[in-house]
Protein backbone atom coordinates (compact mmCIF):
# COMPACT_ATOMS: atom_id res chain seq x y z
CA UNK A 1 0.00 0.00 0.00
CA UNK A 2 1.43 3.29 -1.04
CA UNK A 3 1.17 5.69 1.94
CA UNK A 4 0.65 8.57 -0.49
CA UNK A 5 -2.34 6.95 -2.20
CA UNK A 6 -5.57 7.69 -0.39
CA UNK A 7 -8.12 4.90 -0.32
CA UNK A 8 -11.90 5.43 -0.37
CA UNK A 9 -12.10 5.01 3.39
CA UNK A 10 -9.50 4.73 6.09
CA UNK A 11 -9.09 4.62 9.83
CA UNK A 12 -6.19 4.68 12.26
CA UNK A 13 -6.50 3.41 15.81
CA UNK A 14 -4.65 2.09 18.82
CA UNK A 15 -6.16 -1.23 19.89
CA UNK A 16 -7.12 -1.49 23.56
CA UNK A 17 -7.25 -4.65 25.65
CA UNK A 18 -11.06 -4.43 25.90
CA UNK A 19 -11.38 -4.10 22.11
CA UNK A 20 -9.13 -7.16 21.74
CA UNK A 21 -11.45 -9.13 24.05
CA UNK A 22 -14.56 -7.93 22.16
CA UNK A 23 -13.04 -8.88 18.79
CA UNK A 24 -12.03 -12.31 20.12
CA UNK A 25 -15.60 -12.87 21.30
CA UNK A 26 -16.90 -11.86 17.87
CA UNK A 27 -14.58 -14.40 16.24
CA UNK A 28 -15.67 -17.11 18.69
CA UNK A 29 -19.35 -16.30 18.09
CA UNK A 30 -18.75 -16.67 14.37
CA UNK A 31 -17.01 -20.02 14.87
CA UNK A 32 -19.73 -21.35 17.16
CA UNK A 33 -22.52 -20.16 14.90
CA UNK A 34 -22.23 -23.19 12.66
CA UNK A 35 -20.89 -21.20 9.69
CA UNK A 36 -17.43 -22.29 10.76
CA UNK A 37 -17.68 -26.00 11.55
CA UNK A 38 -14.29 -26.56 13.23
CA UNK A 39 -15.05 -25.70 16.87
CA UNK A 40 -18.76 -26.42 16.67
CA UNK A 41 -18.10 -29.95 15.37
CA UNK A 42 -15.95 -30.85 18.39
CA UNK A 43 -18.75 -30.14 20.87
CA UNK A 44 -21.32 -31.89 18.68
CA UNK A 45 -19.15 -35.00 18.37
CA UNK A 46 -18.57 -35.05 22.13
CA UNK A 47 -22.32 -34.78 22.75
CA UNK A 48 -23.03 -37.58 20.28
CA UNK A 49 -20.39 -39.74 21.95
CA UNK A 50 -22.13 -39.27 25.32
CA UNK A 51 -25.47 -40.25 23.77
CA UNK A 52 -23.83 -43.29 22.14
CA UNK A 53 -22.31 -44.43 25.42
CA UNK A 54 -25.67 -43.91 27.13
CA UNK A 55 -27.45 -46.05 24.53
CA UNK A 56 -24.92 -48.87 24.87
CA UNK A 57 -25.09 -48.68 28.68
CA UNK A 58 -28.89 -48.67 28.59
CA UNK A 59 -29.01 -51.64 26.21
CA UNK A 60 -26.50 -53.60 28.31
CA UNK A 61 -28.31 -52.86 31.58
CA UNK A 62 -31.71 -53.75 30.12
CA UNK A 63 -30.31 -56.97 28.64
CA UNK A 64 -28.55 -57.88 31.91
CA UNK A 65 -31.43 -57.58 34.34
CA UNK A 66 -34.47 -56.89 32.17
CA UNK A 67 -35.28 -53.61 33.94
CA UNK A 68 -35.81 -50.18 32.51
CA UNK A 69 -33.23 -47.79 33.85
CA UNK A 70 -33.56 -44.13 34.72
CA UNK A 71 -29.97 -43.69 33.61
CA UNK A 72 -30.82 -43.17 29.91
CA UNK A 73 -33.07 -40.12 30.37
CA UNK A 74 -30.52 -38.57 32.71
CA UNK A 75 -27.68 -39.05 30.23
CA UNK A 76 -29.80 -37.84 27.34
CA UNK A 77 -30.52 -34.66 29.30
CA UNK A 78 -26.84 -34.33 30.22
CA UNK A 79 -25.78 -34.41 26.56
CA UNK A 80 -27.23 -31.00 25.60
CA UNK A 81 -26.07 -29.72 28.97
CA UNK A 82 -22.53 -30.83 28.14
CA UNK A 83 -22.77 -29.18 24.71
CA UNK A 84 -23.82 -25.83 26.21
CA UNK A 85 -21.24 -26.17 28.99
CA UNK A 86 -18.51 -26.52 26.32
CA UNK A 87 -19.79 -23.45 24.49
CA UNK A 88 -19.99 -21.39 27.69
CA UNK A 89 -16.49 -22.51 28.73
CA UNK A 90 -15.09 -21.47 25.36
CA UNK A 91 -16.84 -18.09 25.58
CA UNK A 92 -15.59 -17.41 29.11
CA UNK A 93 -12.11 -18.72 28.34
CA UNK A 94 -11.67 -16.43 25.35
CA UNK A 95 -11.36 -13.43 27.69
CA UNK A 96 -8.16 -14.58 29.39
CA UNK A 97 -6.71 -15.77 26.08
CA UNK A 98 -7.46 -12.44 24.39
CA UNK A 99 -5.90 -10.48 27.26
CA UNK A 100 -2.78 -12.66 27.10
CA UNK A 101 -2.56 -12.25 23.32
CA UNK A 102 -2.94 -8.49 23.65
CA UNK A 103 -0.05 -8.32 26.13
CA UNK A 104 2.19 -10.65 24.07
CA UNK A 105 1.65 -9.33 20.54
CA UNK A 106 3.82 -6.27 19.92
CA UNK A 107 1.79 -5.11 16.92
CA UNK A 108 -1.29 -4.76 19.13
CA UNK A 109 0.63 -2.26 21.28
CA UNK A 110 1.25 0.08 18.34
CA UNK A 111 -1.04 2.14 16.08
CA UNK A 112 -2.75 0.34 13.22
CA UNK A 113 -4.04 1.82 9.99
CA UNK A 114 -6.66 0.22 7.76
CA UNK A 115 -8.09 1.48 4.48
CA UNK A 116 -10.62 0.16 2.01
CA UNK A 117 -11.59 0.77 -1.59
CA UNK A 118 -13.01 -1.13 -4.54
CA UNK A 119 -9.65 -2.93 -4.76
CA UNK A 120 -9.57 -4.42 -1.28
CA UNK A 121 -8.60 -3.98 2.34
CA UNK A 122 -5.36 -2.12 2.97
CA UNK A 123 -3.50 -2.37 6.26
CA UNK A 124 -0.39 -0.82 7.77
CA UNK A 125 1.36 -1.53 11.06
CA UNK A 126 4.88 -0.83 12.26
CA UNK A 127 5.93 -4.23 10.85
CA UNK A 128 4.05 -4.62 7.59
CA UNK A 129 1.74 -3.00 5.10
CA UNK A 130 -0.25 -4.57 2.34
CA UNK A 131 -3.48 -4.96 0.45
CA UNK A 132 -5.84 -7.93 0.52
CA UNK A 133 -7.97 -7.97 -2.64
CA UNK A 134 -11.64 -8.58 -1.84
CA UNK A 135 -11.55 -11.69 -4.04
CA UNK A 136 -8.89 -13.24 -1.77
CA UNK A 137 -11.15 -13.17 1.29
CA UNK A 138 -12.60 -16.45 2.49
CA UNK A 139 -15.46 -14.48 4.08
CA UNK A 140 -16.21 -11.32 6.03
CA UNK A 141 -18.62 -10.47 8.82
CA UNK A 142 -20.01 -7.27 10.26
CA UNK A 143 -20.02 -8.58 13.84
CA UNK A 144 -21.33 -6.99 17.03
CA UNK A 145 -18.06 -5.26 18.01
CA UNK A 146 -15.93 -5.46 14.86
CA UNK A 147 -15.65 -6.06 11.17
CA UNK A 148 -13.97 -9.43 10.59
CA UNK A 149 -12.09 -10.29 7.39
CA UNK A 150 -11.15 -13.99 7.17
CA UNK A 151 -8.47 -15.05 4.69
CA UNK A 152 -9.19 -18.68 5.68
CA UNK A 153 -11.08 -20.41 8.52
CA UNK A 154 -8.43 -19.44 11.08
CA UNK A 155 -6.78 -16.16 10.06
CA UNK A 156 -8.77 -12.95 10.51
CA UNK A 157 -8.01 -9.26 10.15
CA UNK A 158 -10.32 -6.99 12.08
CA UNK A 159 -11.38 -3.40 12.55
CA UNK A 160 -13.09 -2.63 15.87
CA UNK A 161 -16.38 -0.79 15.45
CA UNK A 162 -15.30 1.60 18.20
CA UNK A 163 -12.54 2.88 15.86
CA UNK A 164 -15.08 3.82 13.19
CA UNK A 165 -17.67 6.54 13.00
CA UNK A 166 -21.19 5.53 11.97
CA UNK A 167 -20.56 6.86 8.44
CA UNK A 168 -17.24 4.99 8.14
CA UNK A 169 -18.85 1.74 9.31
CA UNK A 170 -21.64 2.11 6.75
CA UNK A 171 -19.12 2.96 4.01
CA UNK A 172 -16.93 -0.04 4.88
CA UNK A 173 -19.90 -2.42 4.92
CA UNK A 174 -21.26 -1.04 1.64
CA UNK A 175 -17.83 -1.23 -0.03
CA UNK A 176 -17.26 -4.85 1.02
CA UNK A 177 -20.80 -5.89 0.10
CA UNK A 178 -20.46 -4.26 -3.34
CA UNK A 179 -17.16 -6.07 -3.93
CA UNK A 180 -18.82 -9.46 -4.13
CA UNK A 181 -16.64 -10.89 -1.36
CA UNK A 182 -18.33 -13.81 0.41
CA UNK A 183 -20.08 -12.29 3.38
CA UNK A 184 -23.09 -12.64 5.62
CA UNK A 185 -25.67 -15.10 4.32
CA UNK A 186 -28.66 -13.53 2.66
CA UNK A 187 -32.19 -14.64 3.55
CA UNK A 188 -32.74 -16.07 0.08
CA UNK A 189 -29.58 -18.22 0.38
CA UNK A 190 -31.30 -20.33 3.02
CA UNK A 191 -34.56 -20.81 1.16
CA UNK A 192 -35.32 -23.97 -0.77
CA UNK A 193 -37.24 -23.36 -3.96
CA UNK A 194 -39.53 -26.09 -5.23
Amino acid sequence: MNPEARMAGEVSFQLTEEECVAVSRDILRDRLSGRNPTLSAVTRIASLAIVGVAMVAFAFETWRDGSVSLMLPAILLASPGFYWFCRLSAYLGVTSGARRTFRQRATFQRPMHYSWSEEGLGFQTTHVNGLIPWGDLHLWRAARHSFLFFTDEQMAYFIPRSALTEAEAEDLEATVAASGAPGPPRLEDGLIYA
